[in-house]
């Protein structure tokens, strides 16, 4: 069980919800010559739909076994894929706790694909020659609920390009969830390197985007 909350509270259409799993579903009750469990590859287990308030519930097989859960909402290959929203993969649920037989997920935040603007702005800086890589997601989203997850990010985008020392701005347009960071890599070059960093910029309602000053 679990939700999915809209950006700025917006009302959600039906999501289709799938759950996939993989691992030992059949145990051998007697340990006997030649007969082993029976191991099995990832397998759709359970699906559903989400209501307009974004609440899911999938009934699946025992979860007793299973290796590796993660849920799908609104997939592609789903004839009730909604356009125009992204695609959420959710992924260690078999590390949460096991409450009886139910998996309760953490809320995860979804917003509409919508056209957004990256902005770069030289403001202070006149000399130095800016390098950036920006990576974001478009339209399928990874979200682990592990707690323990430290692992890097899958980001399905990226964009690259510079700003000459004489080239005090740059707009780069974006097609994003709405509300959605990206990561922003940059350096700043003038005789060599002077400055580089990995940052993550957060969506800005008032500019439907984002900005970045140097």
């Amino acid at each position: 069980m679990g939700q999915v909350k809209a950006f700025e509270n917006e009302s959600l259409p039906n999501f289709p919800v799938e759950a996939y799993a993989s691992g030992e579903f059949i145990k051998s009750i007697l340990f006997l010559p030649g007969l082993t469990p029976t191991q099995e590859d990832v397998d759709l287990i359970g699906a559903s739909s989400s209501t307009p308030e974004g609440n899911y519930g999938v009934t699946t097989i025992s979860p007793e076994n299973q290796e590796f859960i993660y849920l799908i909402i609104n997939g592609k290959e789903n004839r009730d894929y909604v356009d125009d929203w992204p695609t959420l993969a959710v992924k260690g649920i078999n590390s949460l706790p096991l409450n009886g037989s139910r998996y309760e997920i953490p809320t995860v935040a979804i917003g509409r694909i919508e056209d957004a603007r990256f902005e770069i702005h030289r403001t202070t800086n006149t000399q130095d020659t800016l390098v950036y890589l920006l990576q974001y997601d478009s339209s399928i989203k990874e979200i682990n609920v592990d707690p323990s997850f430290v692992g890097n990010k899958n980001w399905e985008m990226e964009i690259g390009g510079e700003l000459m020392p004489l080239e005090v701005e740059n707009v780069v347009s974006l097609k994003i969830p709405e509300g959605d960071t990206i990561r922003f890599y940059y350096s700043l070059i003038n005789d060599g390197i002077l400055t580089e960093e990995n940052i993550k910029i957060p969506y800005n309602l008032e500019t439907n985007g984002y900005r970045f000053e140097f």
